[in-house]
C-alpha cells in the first residue's frame, strides 16, 4: 500500500518577486519530504518586455498542468493539491477519476467574480466544481465563495510565513530618520501611498520611505507621486537577505490596499515584529486582529498619515503592536502550523478513498 507521503502531490509555482521563503516556496518547504512537489516556476529574463513576459507566463501556466498527467494515470487514489488554481486548474474534470483534488484560492471574492465572468475562464469554474475540497485563506470570504461554488466543500486554512527566516533583530541600531516601508504589487493602492507620503513629508523632514516592488509597480508609484518631493527609495530585484535587512531597518510598514485575501507583506511584517498601518478591510482585520495594526478607510490618505504620525510619536505603542503581531504570526501563520493543517486535510481525503 502507498503511504500518505507517496500519495499527496503539491502543484504550483512561485512568482518572480517571491523569495525562497514566501508563497508556494514556503508551503513546499513545510511539507517536504512528506509530499511530492511539482514546481512549475518559470524564470523569464528581465530584459524581456513586461507585456511579452505576461503572455509567456499565462501560456506556460496553462500548458504546465500537463506535467501532472502521468500522476493522474496511476490507479491508486492520490490527493492533488493545486496551490494556484486561478492560474493552472483547467483539466481535472476529465482527468480526476478516483483521485482527490484540493484547490487553494487566493483572490478576494470580488476579484474572483471578475475572473470567472470571462468566457476564457469557464473551465476554471467547471474544474472547481469537480474539486473535493476548496481552501479559502480568510474566513471572511468563505460566504461569498459558497454562493458561487454551490454545495462544494469549502474550508479555511490561512496563508503562511516563515517565522524562522523573518524574525526581528534583538537590538536595533538607532537612526536619525523614521523609516516607513511599503512592500508589494498586487492590490496595492499607490495613489494613496503617494498622497500619504507627501502629507507626511510636508510635516516631518526626518521621515523616509522605501518601496520594494516590481519595476512596473515602481513606475506607477513614481507617476502617482509626480513632482511632489519625498525622500523615497525605490527598490526591486533584491535577494532574500537584502529584503530581510530592509525589514530590519524599518520602523513601520505601510500597506495601502484596494482589496485583499492573504498578503505576504502583512505576514512578513508581523513576523518581523513591526507595527503596521493598512487599509481597513475584512481580510486585513482578520489576519492582524485589533491590536497589531492601525487601520484607515480605503483611499483616505489623511487618515493614513495621521495613523503613521501617531506611531512616530509613540514608540511604546509601536513596540506593543509589533510584539502582538509577532505572537499572532508565530502561533497562527507560521508555515509549519499551516503545513500541518494541509496534512490533516490530505489525510482526511485519503481516508475517504478506502
Amino acid at each position: 500500500m502507498l503511504s500518505i507521503e507517496q500519495r499527496t502531490v503539491l502543484f504550483g509555482f512561485s512568482f518572480e518577486h517571491h523569495g525562497r521563503h514566501s508563497g508556494f516556496n514556503g508551503l513546499k518547504n513545510a511539507l517536504r519530504p512528506d509530499t511530492r512537489v511539482i514546481d512549475i516556476t518559470l524564470r523569464i529574463p528581465r530584459f524581456v518586455p513586461g507585456q511579452i513576459r505576461s503572455r509567456l507566463m499565462k501560456k506556460w501556466l496553462s500548458l504546465s498542468e500537463w506535467s501532472l498527467w502521468p500522476s493522474f494515470l496511476i490507479s491508486k487514489p492520490r490527493v492533488f493539491h493545486y496551490f494556484f488554481p486561478e492560474n493552472s486548474l483547467r483539466r481535472i474534470k476529465k482527468w480526476k477519476k478516483n483521485h482527490r483534488v484540493i484547490a487553494t484560492l487566493h483572490q478576494p471574492i470580488n476579484f474572483f467574480k471578475l475572473i470567472i465572468n470571462k468566457a476564457t475562464n469557464r473551465r476554471l469554474l467547471d474544474s472547481l466544481y469537480a474539486c473535493d475540497s476548496i481552501v479559502v485563506q480568510t474566513r471572511c470570504h468563505m460566504e461569498g465563495y459558497h454562493k458561487i461554488l454551490l454545495n462544494r466543500p469549502i474550508c479555511y486554512i490561512p496563508y503562511g510565513v516563515d517565522c524562522e527566516f523573518f524574525r526581528p533583530v534583538t537590538i536595533k541600531e538607532p537612526s536619525k530618520t523614521f523609516h516607513v516601508l511599503t512592500v508589494g504589487n498586487w492590490m496595492r493602492d499607490y495613489v494613496c501611498w503617494a498622497e500619504t507620503a507627501f502629507l507626511l513629508s510636508q510635516k516631518n523632514n526626518r521621515i523616509r520611505f522605501t518601496i520594494i516592488a516590481n519595476s512596473d509597480t515602481l513606475r506607477l508609484a513614481r507617476k502617482a507621486l509626480g513632482i511632489r518631493k519625498t525622500e523615497t527609495n525605490y527598490i526591486n530585484g533584491i535577494s532574500d537577505s537584502e529584503l530581510l535587512w530592509i525589514y530590519r531597518s524599518a520602523d513601520l510598514v505601510f500597506l495601502p490596499l484596494v482589496d485583499a485575501m492573504a498578503n505576504n507583506a502583512i505576514l512578513e511584517a508581523m513576523a518581523m515584529g513591526l507595527p503596521i498601518v493598512t487599509t481597513d478591510l475584512p481580510a486585513t482585520r482578520e489576519y492582524l486582529g485589533d491590536d497589531a495594526a492601525l487601520f484607515y478607510s480605503r483611499s483616505d490618505a489623511n487618515a493614513a498619515a495621521n495613523a503613521i504620525e501617531s506611531l512616530i510619536e509613540d514608540p511604546n505603542l509601536r513596540k506593543k503592536m509589533g510584539y502582538t503581531g509577532l505572537m499572532r504570526a508565530m502561533r497562527q501563520y507560521d508555515w509549519n502550523v499551516v503545513g500541518r493543517l494541509y496534512q490533516q486535510l490530505y489525510s482526511k481525503l485519503l481516508s475517504d478513498t478506502k
